[in-house]
């Protein structure tokens, strides 16, 4: 009740954390219970030894760093399981607000609903608020998304700040989410920059990605595309465990198999698993989640124009999420079950772009379409 934001906004953020605890202290010991061994379990029991080893910690160990947020949670509120629960549930509530108020400032006006239906989407609501990765990822993300929608609608230098605080903060959790949220920001540099500097500034950015790209390999790697390879076939089965796993029909055998893996890949980041494909109370909401953003694809296909793309935010919106699905092929299409968790990440920006674009136009636009 203390945050600076306006009454209304307050009000349905305290909605949303009632149904976030009643999840977080209620529905979720069902799903603790059905499972013999989970990642949050192991960050409590990390918690609880008597010193903790920070040399597990640094950029991309995303499980020595939570551990050791983890520790020192017990080290200052004692050893409650469910008490950190509630701190990281907390966390995940500030993403929520803040994809909110980058969604605000993109339209240029605030609603309470569309804080009411980021708040309230059920795997926003149910994996925002476990103990692990996810909820720090998805604040990660949701700083990084207010800072670059705020930067490009004011160019304020302030913004640059809190992009990279949203950058950094990710890759303390995953080292690979800093080129995807990092490459989509050529999309609003190009568009901030003059005109006659966008392709001189589109060939500096190429160039700096070859000399980077020549320095990892004669300096630091040796990488081919035989190592691209095998490293994709690694992460294919990395995950590919459990009821909700399944495996890639063939080893991919060069780089041709891996961009015909990625439609499927990508389409399964981003809306798998449909109904009835994991056939548990989880899989069954996922799927009724999954299909509703489908019929929001559907109506985005329907409804919108190429047009569209010509604003810089829509253009952005659109290379995050194509730049995240196309990591995150090799790693959800193993796992149903893990794929849910993993788009949370990204699902607020899938959300927002789909219900912004599925928009029907308005009258006047609808009569400027109709040919005579």
């Amino acid at each position: 009740m203390a945050w600076p934001v306006p009454r209304t906004e307050r009000l349905a953020l305290l909605g949303i954390w009632g149904a976030k605890i009643f999840i977080t202290l209620g529905f979720m010991l069902i799903y603790e219970r059905s499972y013999a061994f989970l990642d949050a379990f192991g960050y409590f029991e990390a918690a609880n030894r008597p010193t903790f080893d920070w040399s597990s910690t640094g950029w991309g160990r995303g499980t020595g760093n939570v551990e050791a947020l983890a520790w020192v949670h017990v080290q200052l509120f004692g050893d409650s399981y469910h008490a950190m629960k509630v701190t990281f549930a907390f966390l995940g509530l500030m993403g929520v607000y803040f994809f909110y108020l980058a969604a605000s400032r993109a339209r240029g006006q605030r609603s309470v609903r569309l804080l009411l239906i980021l708040g309230l989407t059920p795997s926003i609501l149910f994996w925002s608020s476990i103990v692990g990765k996810d909820p720090i990822a998805f604040l990660s993300v949701s700083l990084y998304c207010l800072g670059a929608v705020s930067w490009a609608k004011r160019n304020e230098l302030r913004w640059l700040i809190v992009i990279a605080a949203g950058v950094m903060l990710a890759a303390l959790m995953r080292l690979w989410l800093v080129p995807v949220l990092i490459l989509p920001m050529l999309v609003l540099l190009i568009d901030r920059s003059r005109r006659h500097l966008r392709v001189p500034l589109l060939l500096v950015s190429g160039a700096a990605v070859a000399i980077a790209a020549a320095r990892s390999k004669g300096s630091f790697v040796s990488f081919s595309v035989l190592d691209l390879v095998e490293y994709s076939n690694y992460l294919s089965t990395g995950w590919a465990v459990g009821g909700s796993a399944q495996i890639i029909a063939a080893p991919f055998q060069g780089i041709g198999s891996l961009i015909r893996f990625l439609p499927l890949g990508m389409f399964t980041a981003l809306f798998r698993p449909l109904p009835g494909e994991v056939n548990n109370l989880f899989g069954l909401l996922s799927g009724i989640e999954n299909a509703a953003l489908l019929g929001l694809l559907f109506l985005t296909i329907v409804r919108s124009r190429l047009r569209v793309f010509r604003d810089p935010l829509v253009l952005w919106a659109t290379s995050v999420i194509l730049a995240w699905s196309t990591v995150y092929a090799f790693l959800s299409y193993q796992n149903l079950g893990t794929a849910v968790r993993f788009r949370l990440q990204i699902l607020p920006v899938l959300l927002l772009l789909l219900l912004h674009l599925s928009r029907r136009p308005p009258k006047h636009q609808q009569k400027d379409n109709v040919q005579p």
